[in-house]
C-alpha cells in the first residue's frame, strides 16, 4: 500500500529551498590501506541564503559508510574508518531540514587498496538518524570481511549521553561466513542497532496530605502525655526514689517520642512541598555516535567503525 502525502505536505516541500551537493574525496596510503577524507560542501540559490543545518550520510552503494553533522559553512567532512577494497564510488546525501530541501551528490570514485591481512569493514543502512526523546531509532550494521576474515566481532558504541540514551545491538556478536563465488573475501554478517532514548518525566502529586495538622497532634499529643504523668506524681509521692526515677524514664521516653513524630512529620512535609525534581530525559540536541566492532584479545585487537548523527527532538 502507497501512503499519499496531504496535499500541505507538497505545499510546505514546495517552499523549501533547493540545494546542491558537492563531493570531494582525497586519499593518502595508509600502511596497511588506503585512508580517505570525503568532504561535501552543501550549497543553495541563491547564495545569501541562510546557511543549511543538519547532517549528510556518505554513502557506497546501499549501504552508508558514515555521516557528520554540517559546521556552519554548510560543509560535511568524514575520514571513514576503513573503505571495502577495490574501485569505490562514494556520494553525499543532504537529508534537509525544515527549511532546505534534501539533494544528493554525483558519485566520487575512490580506489582503495589494503594489505592482505584478514579485516573488516563496517557500514550501515542508515547514519542520519532522527528521534523523538523518548523514541527509539533502528539502523543495520553490517560487518563486511576482508581476504577471508572470519572471526566473531563485538559491538559498542560511544558519543551518546549514557544516562539517558541506550544502544542496543541484537545480536551483540556476529561472525562473517566462509567466502564464496559471489562473495570471495567471505559472507558479511549483521546486527540490529536500537538507539533507546527516554521521555522526561515529572513528580506530579496526586495528592498532598495536612501535613499541619499532623505536624499539630505529633507536637500536642506528647505534651499531654507528660502533664498527666506529672499530676500522678504528685499524688504519689511517696512511693520512693524508684517511682521518681520511672516517672523521669517514662518522661525522657515521652519526650523521645515527641521528637520523633516533629522529625517524621517535618520530613513529610518536606517531602510534599519539595519533591524530588523530575527526570529531565534525554536531552534535546544533536549527537554523533561512533559504532565500534572489535575482535580479538590483547595485542591482537581488530577494529573497525561508522560514525553516525542522531538528532534528538523535543516532538
Amino acid at each position: 500500500m502507497i501512503a499519499l502525502l496531504p496535499a500541505a505536505s507538497f505545499g510546505q516541500q514546495s517552499q523549501k529551498i533547493a540545494t546542491t551537493v558537492n563531493l570531494s574525496a582525497s586519499t593518502i596510503e595508509g600502511p596497511t590501506r588506503t585512508r580517505a577524507t570525503l568532504t561535501a560542501q552543501v550549497a543553495v540559490n541563491p547564495t545569501d541564503a541562510a546557511k543549511p543545518t543538519g547532517s549528510v550520510s556518505f554513502m557506497n552503494g546501499d549501504q552508508s559508510i558514515g555521516a557528520a553533522f554540517l559546521d556552519s559553512d554548510g560543509r560535511a567532512t568524514y575520514t571513514p574508518d576503513a573503505l571495502p577494497t577495490g574501485m569505490q564510488k562514494i556520494s553525499a546525501v543532504y537529508v534537509g531540514d525544515d527549511k532546505f530541501q534534501a539533494s544528493k551528490s554525483s558519485p566520487a570514485a575512490v580506489n582503495s587498496t589494503a594489505s592482505g591481512v584478514p579485516a573488516f569493514t563496517l557500514s550501515s543502512s542508515a547514519t542520519s538518524l532522527k528521534v523523538v526523546a523518548g523514541g527509539s531509532a533502528t539502523t543495520t550494521i553490517t560487518v563486511t570481511p576482508e581476504n577471508g576474515f572470519d572471526q566473531a566481532v563485538s559491538f559498542s558504541c560511544s558519543g551518546v549521553p549514557y544516562v539517558s540514551v541506550t544502544c542496543v545491538f541484537t545480536p551483540a556478536q556476529v561472525t562473517p561466513g566462509a567466502p564464496t563465488a559471489s562473495a570471495p573475501n567471505g559472507t558479511p554478517a549483521a546486527s540490529t542497532l536500537d538507539i533507546l532514548t527516554i521521555a522526561p518525566s515529572g513528580a506530579m502529586l496526586r495528592g498532598e496530605p495536612r501535613s499541619g495538622s499532623q505536624s499539630a497532634y505529633a507536637a500536642v499529643l506528647p505534651g499531654i502525655l507528660a502533664l498527666v504523668g506529672l499530676a500522678l506524681a504528685r499524688k504519689r509521692t511517696g512511693l520512693g526514689k524508684a517511682a521518681g526515677a520511672m516517672r523521669m524514664i517514662a518522661l525522657f521516653l515521652l519526650l523521645v517520642a515527641g521528637g520523633m513524630g516533629l522529625g517524621a512529620c517535618s520530613q513529610r512535609y518536606s517531602y510534599f512541598h519539595h519533591p524530588p525534581s523530575g527526570n529531565p530525559g534525554t536531552p534535546v540536541g544533536t549527537y554523533t555516535v561512533v559504532v565500534t566492532g572489535t575482535t580479538g584479545t590483547g595485542s591482537t585487537l581488530t577494529t573497525a567503525s561508522v560514525q553516525l548523527t542522531l538528532t534528538v527532538t523535543a516532538s
